[in-house]
């Protein structure tokens, strides 16, 4: 019985088992090992147990007894073991296939708490734990191997590695020191488990705690707070509160170096990169790479820091409102995708914006950033509205522009009650009012769509429309690479605000 000895079991316990039929003496089954590790209560299989028995320390023992009163502890130890032992018991002792078995199994030591060897690598990453699972590999864990989604059985071994007990750990080695920005923890959602990190993988300081999401069931995603970051190489996972049975999906770490590498990158400027308009800036950029990740918006910020916009994706280009006449700017770029903010670009050219009416009508001012391709600005204020269908180049009836980021701002000198808007433009294009109550936040939209018929056409409100501004901001949307207007009726009530 040298060969089961040699693999933790006792001659002495192994013989009270009787011989069955046309078996030799100490044939054994997996009832007779399961009940061994259920009664031998080992305290070489506890956590620092050779410290701990030095310091006399009498949890050793009873922490010792109560695994082996755990069934599921004792099954677990003893799979594993019934398998290897079944195969060197059985049948005649020279079965070439017998001596691989043993050699294989009998060469490896089994490992114990507070025991490591290397069980999964990936890469650089490399795992170690001091147990052997009951289920499941630890390639699992560190994406070696497909994981599965949320919800999935956390005992499917092909989804999940198991952990023994609470005495268990699972350390992950990155292979050098980063930066972590994101640690997600795949794992029972019953159960809390505590990831510990660690520089030189023998001072484990800082932990991050992944509270249990019950009434879910099944393997689910914990990830650490917003604003995290530690620096680690080694990442240490246990157990500390739940049921009897405790097993992990995958493990997933975002550094600083990968996060900038899935952020967007700098956006450069086209040339020149801002141009000034009446109390606004006009500025245009090139799309910087995505990162992986689609870019879902840009900030822009003005230099000094006044105004901030965000605009979105795929837009190459914004008309910064709100500005002061008679300050100089430069404005700043960044792109933002799922992971967040990319670097900003450098600082666009200094524009410094000065007011420029370019129509009147009493007390009503139009002003503009942009000379018109042709036309004049004061038709959209001067008598006659000309004719729907009137060609939109018609110089003396519109004025057209190609720009689609260029803006009128009209000034009605005072804050009313709009209650109807009537638009005269190109029939194919798209056009689009903000209003505005003090010339720098412009909230509310109308938009004029398109119609039909060819020429100059008019667009009004609807019967119920009404908002409250003094500043009414003109722009193209959606067209070709023309735009034109022919007029403008703003009506507070029955009364005319810009007067015919």
């Amino acid at each position: 019985m040298t060969v089961i000895d040699a693999l933790g079991l006792s001659d002495a316990y192994v013989a009270r088992e009787a011989a069955l039929a046309n078996q030799r003496p100490g044939h054994i089954n997996r009832a007779v090992v399961t009940d061994y590790f259920r009664v031998r209560a080992d305290l070489t299989l506890q956590r620092d147990w050779e410290a701990r028995v030095r310091k006399l320390d009498p949890t050793v023992r009873a922490k010792a007894i109560e695994d082996s009163l755990d069934p599921a502890w004792a099954d677990g130890q003893a799979h594993e073991r019934y398998e290897r032992i079944r195969e060197l018991v059985s049948g005649p002792m020279a079965v070439s296939a017998r001596l691989r078995v043993g050699l294989r199994f009998l060469l490896p030591r089994y490992p114990r708490h507070g025991e490591q060897e290397v069980l999964a690598e990936n890469g650089e990453w490399s795992v170690r734990a001091n147990y052997r699972p009951q289920f499941g590999t630890f390639k699992t864990l560190i994406g070696a191997a497909e994981g599965a989604g949320d919800g999935a059985d956390w005992f499917d071994p092909t989804a999940a590695v198991g952990m023994n007990d609470r005495n268990s750990r699972v350390t992950v080695d990155l292979g050098k020191r980063h930066i972590l920005t994101e640690v997600s923890l795949q794992a029972d959602a019953d159960d809390t488990y505590v990831v510990r990190f660690s520089e030189n993988g023998k001072d484990f300081g800082s932990q991050w705690v992944a509270a249990p999401i019950p009434g879910l069931g099944g393997l689910q995603t914990r990830r650490t707070p917003d604003g995290f970051t530690t620096a680690a190489r080694y990442l240490q996972v246990s157990v500390v509160a739940g049921d009897a049975f405790h097993s992990l999906g995958r493990l997933d770490v975002v550094t600083e170096a990968g996060r900038q590498a899935r952020v967007p990158g700098q956006p450069k400027w086209r040339e020149p990169s801002a141009s000034a308009g009446d109390g606004e800036a006009t500025i245009t950029w090139k799309a910087p790479a995505d990162g992986g990740q689609k870019i879902t918006k840009y900030i822009v910020r003005s230099i000094p820091p006044d105004v901030t916009v965000e605009v979105g994706a795929p837009a190459g280009g914004a008309t910064i409102a709100g500005l002061q006449n008679g300050t100089e700017y430069r404005f700043t770029v960044t792109a933002v995708n799922e992971v967040g903010e990319g670097p900003t670009s450098e600082p666009s050219n200094a524009v410094r914006p000065v007011e420029n009416v370019v129509a009147m009508r009493g007390n009503v001012k139009v002003r503009a950033s942009f000379t018109p391709r042709s036309g004049k600005f004061s038709a959209l204020l001067v008598d006659p509205i000309p004719p729907d269908g009137t060609a939109f180049l018609d110089a003396n009836l519109a004025f057209a522009w190609n720009n689609p980021a260029s803006r009128l701002i009209v000034d009605l000198s005072q804050t009313v009650a709009i209650t109807r808007l009537t638009l005269q433009g190109d029939n194919n294009d798209e056009y689009v009012v903000e209003f505005s109550a003090d010339g720098k936040q412009f909230g509310d939209r109308q938009v004029f769509a398109a119609v039909g018929a060819p020429g100059l056409r008019t667009r009004e409100t609807p019967a119920d429309f009404i908002r409250q501004a003094r500043y009414l901001r003109i722009g193209g949307g959606v067209g070709d690479t023309t735009f034109a207007l022919g007029a403008l009726e703003v009506y507070s009530g029955s009364v005319p605000v810009i007067r015919r």
